[in-house]
């Protein structure tokens, strides 16, 4: 997501228009010629996005990698599921790794097109849940580790004009939309059920869970980013106002995902087939709880650059009208 955001960051030092045939994109010198704007841009942006882990005191902007989600808390509750589940010191690394593949720009029709792929993303931190599945028992406590990998993406921007009293007109970013195909995925919740599987006794038999390890295959996914900019259009300080973006909203659609209990009840078949029968037939529901730590991290992390990045622009040094 880093270059949709580092895109008005890189344009801020723009000055007068389009009417130029050259634009000063960061330290680039970028012509205005649509397709060599683009490939100009392409070229900046890998420049500055590995930079972006250790900040850019030039621009503002703090130190950006890993991200850190300090805690989060999901009460989970539908037909025969109810688990609540907390996650604390979560980080994500792996955005500073992306590439962007292709810009394309459209002055006219106020369009800016990035393509990127992205590595992966690595999560880490802890977790602490409880609850009943088929009202058996299920709880844990421990580290929790994730990986998102081969990540495809595609950020459509619409850039528009706001209003500011007896000044020139601010950048207003109209809709931004993200869409982006993961290969891969997996989560492990390590010592699940504490260690001891202590979830069922029949006779002198104990489950042992050690760990729950769940896989799963992202087809498609959206971000939306509503009420930007707190819906005034307000991105720049002129004298005491500032840009004041409320909040951020991420979503994400799973086609597809299976869960695997290993060791499950000891073993012991029927059990541990009827558990994960129903988790791999309910996936929808397990898959938002164990999305919600990188949801958070994505918003954590594009507010920050939204307040820095927007906070200078006029939009006459981007928009061609």
């Amino acid at each position: 997501m880093w270059p949709v955001i580092l895109f008005p960051l890189l344009i801020s030092s723009v000055v007068g228009g389009w009417e130029k045939k050259f634009i000063n994109f960061g330290s680039f010198v970028c012509p205005r010629e649509e397709k060599a704007l683009g490939r100009c841009l392409k070229d900046s942006f890998n420049l500055y996005i590995p930079q972006l882990a250790s900040g850019l005191p030039e621009y503002g902007l703090p130190a950006c990698e890993p991200l850190v989600v300090p805690s989060l808390t999901v009460e989970q509750s539908t037909g025969a599921i109810r688990v609540s589940s907390t996650y604390s010191d979560v980080t994500v690394r792996g955005p500073s790794k992306m590439k962007v593949t292709n810009v394309d720009v459209n002055p006219r029709k106020h369009l800016v097109v990035v393509d990127m792929h992205i590595p992966e993303l690595l999560m880490r931190g802890r977790y602490r849940l409880h609850g009943n599945v088929l009202m058996l028992p299920i709880e844990g406590e421990g580290t929790f580790s994730g990986r998102y990998s081969d990540i495809d993406a595609v950020v459509t921007i619409k850039l528009g004009r706001a209003h500011r009293e007896n000044s020139v007109d601010a950048l207003s970013c109209d809709s931004l939309d993200v869409h982006f195909h993961v290969a891969g995925a997996s989560v492990q919740l390590n010592n699940l059920f504490g260690g001891d599987g202590e979830l069922v006794r029949t006779g002198s038999r104990r489950s042992n869970p050690h760990w729950l390890h769940v896989h799963f295959h992202v087809a498609g996914a959206s971000v939306q980013l509503n009420n930007l900019f707190g819906g005034d259009g307000e991105l720049a300080s002129t004298g005491s106002r500032k840009s004041n973006p409320h909040w951020l909203q991420v979503y994400f659609h799973v086609a597809g995902a299976f869960v695997q209990l290993n060791n499950l009840f000891g073993g012991d078949g029927e059990l541990g087939r009827a558990m994960n029968k129903f988790l791999n037939e309910n996936w929808q529901k397990l898959t938002e709880e164990l999305q919600a730590p990188l949801e958070v991290a994505l918003k954590d992390f594009l507010k920050p650059l939204a307040d820095h990045s927007f906070a200078t622009l006029n939009a006459d040094d981007i928009l061609y009208s």
